[in-house]
């Protein structure tokens, strides 16, 4: 199949004058359209970007295929190599293969019955361009909903399906299961310890090797060549489709956050967190992670941190954390300073954290998009207008951003919804309207990839810029 693209390119050379320190770079765009690059015109086409170790960058696009860059450009779709036109997990393994998992409709996807069981795993080999693929020919079972594919440390790679959504309203559409795909061949499991350990959610190895599952049943692990259900009482959950959170530390423990409650298995045993470990009830997972080998818990109800003995303490903000539900919760921003120090944003708390001590710089409402930058600018939205605050003051300029991207050479790109795109050089605001992407209304994609160039996704087709420093 040919895919009619045409290029259209535009050089602007960015120069600094004597009385403005701002960063040199030499702004190549180039834009590329055609009649099969249509479907970047809603947002929630975005199936994603992923950049491949061969350099090539892979646009998927629900419903309409996959476009391929690498110098020149490629189309895949279910009219050459795809077996469906949507796609969930994915996955570069140990052996440069890239695995693509299908993703199957649901109950508002308005998809013909016939859909409803075609599907499967493709595999791309990086190296020679070939294309193999697991459907219900290879396996013998239907598995168009891909919901996790996982290399375990022996290089077999394990793939979990379902023949439609879990949660569709039509029971006897339901089908799932696990295949492992190894040396000697694929194996398909239809053994299962409880009803629906066969929908699964996640897999993970813990410090011991242990392979575990995440299911809707419950948890379960593969030994000996079978599996085995964990009583629920154990990790203390008890609706397995509420897990919100899901962190491997540094010390291979597994953490996994549902509302009220934060279980950790160490390769022993699980230990569950709750209200008797300093949580406050109904503490709905945010955000875990770990700062100067300290775990820390954002939660709807406030920032924890994990003492020595093993109990939480709440961080003290000067604006309380106060739970108002899914839907109104404050967005959760954190990043590094140039000092080391842990920079938060959390219900109106702007601030620092040492590993001891939290430093609260100032109490402010804002929105995403949020950003530190490379020189300690915090970037937010107000509304209709960004602020950054900068040597302590807080700057308002007029642009309505989404998204922000930093390139190589420390310019701020900043991302608009319907009005184009600004380069902040340190100094200068350079606009980029809308002309720069063929007059495109709406930017649905973006990227910035190994190679400093910086993609931009719109309703009109897909437009690249290199920058280059002098």
């Amino acid at each position: 199949m040919k895919t009619s693209i045409t290029s259209t390119r535009i050089i602007l050379l960015i120069f600094i004058l004597s009385f403005q320190p701002a960063l040199i770079g030499q702004v190549n765009w180039s834009c590329f359209s055609g009649e099969n690059i249509y479907s970047l015109n809603h947002s929630y086409n975005n199936g994603g970007i992923k950049e491949l170790p061969d350099g090539s960058i892979w646009f998927f696009v629900q419903k309409d295929g996959i476009y391929v860059y690498n110098n020149e450009w490629k189309k895949f779709d279910k009219s050459n190599y795809l077996i469906q036109n949507s796609f969930s997990s994915k996955l570069i393994d140990k052996q440069n293969r890239f695995w693509i998992g299908t993703k199957g409709p649901s109950d508002f996807d308005g998809w013909g019955a016939s859909t409803l069981f075609k599907g499967g795993v493709i595999i791309y080999n990086i190296d020679s361009g070939e294309f193999e693929y697991l459907t219900k020919k290879e396996i013998g079972i239907p598995a168009p909903n891909v919901s996790r594919i996982y290399q375990d440390k022996d290089g077999a790679v394990w793939v979990a399906f379902t023949s439609a959504k879990s949660f569709s309203s039509n029971s006897r559409l339901h089908s799932g299961g696990i295949i492992k795909y190894h040396n000697e061949g694929i194996t398909v499991y239809d053994n299962y310890p409880c009803d629906f350990c066969r929908f699964v959610s996640d897999i993970f190895e813990d410090s011991k090797g242990k392979l575990w599952f995440i299911t809707l049943g419950g948890y379960m692990y593969f030994e000996d060549g079978r599996f085995y259900a964990v009583k629920k009482k154990e990790y203390g959950m008890k609706m397995l489709h509420q897990v919100i959170i899901q962190v491997i530390d540094d010390k291979k423990n597994f953490w996994v956050g549902t509302p009220g409650i934060l279980s950790k298995w160490d390769g022993n045993k699980w230990t569950i967190y709750n209200k008797k470990s300093g949580l406050r009830k109904s503490s709905v997972p945010v955000s875990l992670f770990q700062y100067k080998g300290k775990m820390l818990y954002v939660t709807t109800t406030g920032l924890y941190l994990l003492e020595e003995n093993n109990s939480w303490k709440e961080i003290n903000f000067d604006n309380k954390v106060n739970f108002g539900g899914y839907s109104k919760r404050s967005p959760f921003y954190k990043g590094i300073n140039r000092n080391g120090e842990l920079v938060i944003y959390y219900w109106n708390n702007l601030g620092s954290f040492d590993g001891e001590n939290w430093k609260q710089e100032t109490t402010i409402k804002l929105k995403r998009p949020l950003l530190l930058d490379s020189k300690d600018r915090f970037w937010a939205s107000s509304g209709d207008s960004l602020i950054y605050k900068e040597n302590g003051e807080w700057l308002v300029k007029q642009i309505d951003g989404w998204g922000f991207v930093k390139d190589f050479i420390g310019n701020l790109w900043i991302i608009t919804k319907k009005d184009g795109v600004y380069q902040f050089t340190g100094e200068d605001f350079i606009y980029y309207p809308q002309e720069t992407f063929q007059n495109a209304k709406k930017i649905t994609m973006v990227y910035y990839d190994s190679k400093n160039r910086l993609w931009i996704g719109t309703e009109k087709g897909i437009c690249v810029c290199e920058t280059q420093s002098n």
